[in-house]
């Protein structure tokens, strides 16, 4: 049979309005048209941190028409780790989109970045870089 037509408009504003209630005050709209927002991958790390000065990693991420047939657009926001890492963060975060390519995906991909970043040891919750001064 005939895929129906996925409605993109409708799937997004889905997404958006379950992104914000899951992640509530860690979530900031930039804009509707397209869907642009900041979502705080590490919020709590950062807190314990640097306490409430903390700039958690943020990935700003923008719907294309298509998402999420198509990846978003995704950017790395960043205060306590090098370029380098957001550069690599944000070539993980692009493969893992891939992989959830026709189901909506923002929370995958925050949950895949904190991850990444803990991996690395980049998480805001450890002391890293001390011996790279």
């Amino acid at each position: 049979g005939e895929q129906p037509m996925m409605d993109h408009a409708q799937e997004q504003a889905d997404e958006i309005e379950a992104l914000q209630s899951i992640y509530a005050g860690y979530f900031d709209l930039i804009s509707e048209s397209p869907w642009k927002f900041l979502v705080a991958v590490d919020p709590e790390a950062a807190q314990e941190r640097e306490g409430d000065s903390a700039e958690p990693v943020r990935l700003q991420i923008t719907f294309t028409e298509r998402y999420p047939e198509e990846a978003p657009e995704v950017e790395v926001k960043y205060s306590h780790i090098l370029a380098r890492h957001a550069t690599a963060l944000r070539r993980h975060v692009q493969q893992c989109s891939a992989d959830f390519l026709g189901e909506v995906m923002v929370f995958n991909l925050v949950t895949a970045a904190k991850e990444w970043l803990e991996e690395n040891n980049l998480s805001a919750a450890q002391d890293w870089g001390a011996d790279e001064e």
